[in-house]
C-alpha cells in the first residue's frame, strides 16, 4: 500500500525500471506529477463478517451506501 501527499491511498502492482503501476482508492484530482508517494506499513487485506452483510463498501472497506459507519460486533 502507498499513500500520496493528498492522503489518497493506493495499491502498488508492478515495479518497472522507471514506472510503478498503482491502483488508486479515491479521487485522483489532487495527485500531480512529481508528488511524493510513500509506502505505508500495511498490506491490502479485508476482514469480513456479519457487519458487512447488506453493506456496500469501497476497496478500503469504507461504506459508500449512505448507511453510516460499520459496526464491529
Amino acid at each position: 500500500m502507498v499513500e500520496f501527499a493528498s492522503n489518497v491511498k493506493g495499491l502498488a502492482l508492478n515495479f518497472k525500471n522507471k514506472n510503478v503501476t498503482i491502483v488508486i482508492f479515491g479521487s485522483d484530482i489532487a495527485i500531480k506529477k512529481g508528488n511524493i508517494v510513500k509506502h505505508i506499513e500495511s498490506i491490502m487485506d479485508g476482514h469480513v463478517g456479519k457487519a458487512l452483510l447488506g453493506c456496500v463498501v469501497d476497496g478500503l472497506r469504507v461504506p459508500i451506501d449512505g448507511k453510516g459507519v460499520l459496526s464491529v460486533a
